[in-house]
């Protein structure tokens, strides 16, 4: 099972089942207060990928996001508006997936910024799905029109070959100057 909380925080998590009563009805953890609303720290973030974990709760006890009313709604549109600058992501669980089911509440996250060694990474696996998407393509391509130049005449295939060579050494420029400072190319 994927995890978006590191292990010592899931583990803490795993054991919130001991807890009496429910966690998100704890005032301690207030962060901010509206009328029908209240942002809350959340006990249990997703700190792998957050640095800031919030939870957006309805201050009635409901279970489910059908049972808002007009009022709780409407105030929900402009907290959410007036908060936007400040979240990177807002997350509602189905009912059916919600590990707390008896209070309804939305993840409020700020993602953390990637390392640069995560980003790197992340440009290298791009990087192989172009290429191997272009070449596939390549491949496609020239099988494609070889097939129907079939009765001997290939000045089309070559055309395309040329084409596909061509757009391979603009994706690779591309590619070099977006991972120019890994280990992939050595300068």
């Amino acid at each position: 099972m994927i995890s978006l909380r590191k292990k010592e925080s899931e583990k803490i998590y795993q054991k919130r089942e001991e807890e009496k009563g429910c966690f998100i009805c704890n005032k301690d953890l207030l962060a901010k207060e509206y009328s029908h609303w209240v942002i809350l720290k959340n006990k249990y973030p997703y700190d792998a990928i957050a640095s800031r974990h919030d939870l957006l709760c309805p201050k009635r006890h409901i279970s489910d996001r059908e049972e808002l009313t007009i009022n709780e709604l409407a105030e929900l549109r402009e907290i959410r508006k007036a908060n936007s600058d400040i979240y990177s992501f807002e997350m509602w669980n189905y009912p059916s997936k919600q590990t707390h089911k008896v209070h309804f509440h939305l993840h409020l996250l700020v993602f953390k910024e990637m390392a640069p060694r995560e980003k790197k990474r992340l440009i290298k696996q791009i990087a192989v799905l172009i290429l191997i998407a272009v070449v596939i393509f390549a491949v496609l391509i020239m099988s494609v029109f070889g097939f129907i130049q079939a009765d001997g005449r290939m000045p089309l295939y070559f055309f395309m070959s040329g084409v596909m060579f061509m757009i391979t050494v603009i994706v690779d420029g591309f590619i070099r100057e977006a991972i120019k400072d890994t280990w992939i190319i050595k300068k």
